[in-house]
């Protein structure tokens, strides 16, 4: 995007969160589904919680990746990402289904929506064994499209519970005026204490080293560590019952989403 400086970082982001953006996530509810029909969402109170706890497990286990994407927007840090990402969801089939689908969703969007990027975009899907997780592609493509790391991290969660709140109402657990509401109240009360958290701060000083050229990243005392590892080293699950009612998903005698 630095060969077009006409075009505003915030009108960017503003694309990548409208809901027209063909990135996929609107087929997956991240549990929800699994969620009502075990009977723990029902009602906008409930969902609301849901969707808190959603969001705070998100930050844990996702801008992880994100925050390693933006620091590097290369095709090899896209391919030692991806390895490690694979291996963080490993437990939860689902959740890995959905990273993969919305990941290659994005990249072929982001391909179709921005010329300057599609010489990165055709290098990372030529990587061989690439599965193609959601989080280090939206942190490789929010640096080149010149985001700052700030509204990358929280335009991930943005997106999250706009997906969130989208698949409760298609659900029929809210309606279209109580989803706006508790989406902004959600919003309010989550994205930018999460951001702002000493946990999820902690998080940037896992960063790269400005003299690394072997992927190693050091620690805040500034200890060499292995890039992949250092990104797995942080991320956490914050919602056990979440990752459970995910992974829950594909015994549903019916459903209306793929997660």
């Amino acid at each position: 995007m630095a060969s077009n400086p006409h075009v505003s970082p915030m009108l960017v982001a503003w694309q990548l969160a409208d809901s027209a953006f063909p990135a996929g996530g609107l087929n997956h509810s991240q549990g929800l589904e699994a969620a009502m029909q075990s009977g723990r969402v029902g009602c906008t109170a409930t969902l609301k919680m849901f969707a808190v706890e959603m969001l705070h497990l998100q930050a844990a286990t996702s801008l992880p990746f994100v925050t390693a994407g933006y620091s590097s927007p290369t095709p090899e840090n896209a391919a030692h990402l991806d390895t490690a990402c694979e291996a963080v969801l490993c437990s939860n089939h689902v959740a890995k289904r959905a990273s993969i689908a919305q990941g290659k969703g994005f990249l072929a969007a982001v391909t179709a929506a921005f010329a300057d990027l599609t010489v990165l975009a055709k290098q990372i899907k030529s990587l061989p064994n690439l599965n193609g997780h959601l989080a280090p592609l939206f942190g490789i493509f929010s640096r080149k499209l010149e985001m700052s790391l700030d509204d990358a991290r929280r335009l991930y969660l943005f997106i999250t519970l706009r997906s969130l709140v989208s698949a409760a109402i298609r659900l029929s657990i809210c309606g279209p005026m109580q989803g706006q509401r508790l989406q902004a109240d959600v919003a309010s009360q989550c994205i930018e204490p999460l951001l702002s958290s000493p946990a999820i701060r902690a998080q940037l000083a896992l960063r790269p080293r400005e003299d690394d050229e072997t992927f190693l990243w050091g620690d805040e005392e500034g200890t060499p560590t292995s890039g992949a590892q250092a990104v797995i080293n942080g991320t956490f699950v914050t919602s056990p019952i979440i990752d459970m009612l995910q992974g829950t998903q594909d015994r549903l005698y019916t459903r209306l989403f793929s997660s």
